[in-house]
């Protein structure tokens, strides 16, 4: 996810909206492992709400990333 991050910062606004597509996916599977991870108890639950907490907030700043790309043309 982090190298998408950077790859999205460095590339054309086309493929940057692509490459935010692809970061939001991931950050999507993430969050399903990690609930997943926490159900059958790989995780504390202290653990888990600290990790949900983070991917939330990756998740909110990349999809107003992506809004800025789409709305805003160059």
């Amino acid at each position: 996810m982090f190298a998408l991050a950077i790859e999205s910062s460095f590339v054309s606004r086309v493929k940057k909206k692509e490459s935010l597509y692809t970061l939001r996916t991931k950050i999507e599977i993430a969050k399903q492992l990690i609930r997943i991870a926490n159900e059958i108890s790989v995780y504390t639950d202290k653990t888990y709400i600290s990790l949900q907490e983070k991917l939330q907030e990756i998740s909110k700043m990349t999809v107003g990333w992506l809004k800025y790309v789409t709305q805003n043309p160059v």
